[in-house]
């Protein structure tokens, strides 16, 4: 995969606004010297840029040593009158970058902070065609403009471009909270981007698809280009680049995720697109009422897709035989699957890891948390409405001890209850079986006993030192 080498001519841009300007330092800007000497380090053709080139006094003078070797990356706002084209053009410029985000004005203005940049860019790929500098145009794609793609690349074409980048908005930093409103969701995406490429190589110009993951837009692998590598002269300060996401996707040769959007926005984006083998879609007799409706098969682990891709894909199929994911092998059902949780969570990820339980498939729920949870009747009460066949507690019960036999009384559809020896909990567990008829046993604990492992989460309640008593799996046939 190609990798394209930046020199850093300009450390500011010339407006903040909403993109993800790496360079936008108060310090001088390097000198010609630096740059000329950085120079003579690069491969023989590379790009000329970093923030705001044309914000440099010598920039003529600059693009004079530079010669041929160069393209300059540019907002292209200087770049719009002829006298000045023609001036960069007689000092040896021949290949520019401009960047233009949007066929909509009012969302490129936005984008890059400055009233009136769309009209000024246009006019300036246009001056700059006119004059016969290559020109190059460069897309941010954000979450805005994402679904507009194909009018940008139009756009482009009817004004003669016919070399085309696209390139998604990175995090600056850490703090940088822009990034979540203006950051593109791949499973969004991924249709209106693979439509803009589509466009841009039938009328015959060349595309490059920059920093994305492969999966952004399957079937234009020839296409992508990794992210650049800086080239930094002497007098100025390198930021912190924005890294990948060390996870790949198995089989998959790009440079992966990457990792700002993999902390905002998850893994399930990529991991939806890991296919094991497929199978076949079987389908089912269309039910004449809804009684009769075929009751869809268990998740069982697998991740959902969540690209609009696969939706319209699937749309496609008059009859999926109740499945809403076919094309997916699944693993074997488990019996059994665990659910904990400690005194300080809340019960809202308590619930969510629930029903997520809940879509694995297993017939039983097995119920480990720590009773001592002020909520854990409320959470009990929940675990009872999930589609479990039947709903199991192996805890200690001393939590539930402040409960009235009323509210007792709510958990009347438990199938079992295991308690330690601990009277307190052997107390509770016997006013359950007296109030709501649940069958209870008491289970000793020992050391060799293998200790069930909760559902969604990385480590279980096993003994720690902390009080926390470890369960095996629950068994009909485990009793004292």
């Amino acid at each position: 995969m190609i990798t394209e080498t930046i020199l850093v001519a300009s450390n500011r841009p010339r407006d903040m606004g909403q993109l993800d300007h790496l360079w936008s330092s108060t310090a001088p800007m390097p000198s010609l010297d630096a740059l000329l000497v950085a120079a003579n380090n690069a491969p023989s053709s590379f790009v000329l840029g970093g923030g705001e080139p044309t914000l440099r006094s010598d920039l003529p003078e600059l693009i004079g040593h530079l010669g041929t070797r160069t393209r300059l990356a540019t907002d292209g706002l200087v770049l719009h009158k002829a006298d000045t084209v023609r001036m960069l053009r007689s000092s040896g410029l021949e290949r520019v970058r401009i960047g233009l985000h949007s066929a909509r004005a009012d969302a490129h203005d936005w984008l890059v902070g400055i009233p009136g940049a769309h009209r000024r860019t246009r006019t300036a790929i246009e001056v700059t065609l006119s004059a016969g500098v290559d020109v190059e145009v460069e897309i941010v794609v954000t979450r805005p403009t994402a679904p507009y793609l194909d009018e940008t690349v139009a756009l482009l074409l009817r004004a003669g471009v016919r070399r085309i980048r696209f390139r998604p908005i990175r995090q600056i930093n850490p703090s940088d909270t822009r990034y979540a409103a203006t950051a593109p969701r791949y499973g969004l995406m991924q249709p209106s981007l693979q439509a803009a490429a589509r466009l841009a190589l039938r009328q015959g110009a060349s595309i490059k698809l920059v920093d994305f993951p492969h999966c952004a837009a399957p079937g234009f692998d020839e296409c992508y280009q990794a992210a650049p590598r800086w080239l930094v002269p002497d007098g100025i300060s390198a930021p912190s680049f924005p890294s990948q996401h060390p996870a790949r996707c198995p089989g998959c040769e790009c440079g992966g995720a990457p990792a700002d959007y993999v902390a905002l926005f998850g893994w399930g984006e990529f991991s939806s697109e890991i296919h094991g083998p497929l199978r076949p879609t079987i389908p089912s007799e269309i039910p004449q009422s809804g009684e009769d409706a075929k009751k869809p098969p268990p998740r069982s682990t697998v991740p959902p897709a969540t690209r609009v891709a696969e939706a319209i894909r699937l749309s496609e199929h008059s009859n999926l035989g109740g499945d809403p994911m076919p094309p997916v092998r699944r693993p074997a059902l488990p019996d059994v699957v665990a659910i904990d949780w400690t005194t300080d969570e809340t019960t809202r990820t308590v619930k969510r890891r629930m029903v997520n339980a809940a879509q694995v498939g297993a017939r039983t729920l097995q119920v480990l948390g720590d009773l001592g949870h002020s909520e854990s009747l409320h959470l009990l009460r929940e675990a009872l409405r999930l589609s479990f066949d039947q709903v199991v507690v192996t805890a200690d019960l001393t939590g539930l001890g402040q409960c009235t036999d009323k509210d007792l009384f709510h958990l009347r559809g438990l199938h079992h209850v295991w308690t330690p020896a601990l009277q307190p909990s052997v107390d509770v567990a016997e006013r359950l079986a007296a109030v709501a008829k649940v069958e209870f046993a008491v289970r000793s604990l020992d050391a060799s006993s293998t200790p069930v492992s909760p559902f969604g989460r990385p480590t279980s309640l096993v003994g720690d030192g902390g009080g926390r008593l470890s369960w095996p799996k629950w068994t009909a046939n485990q009793v004292e």
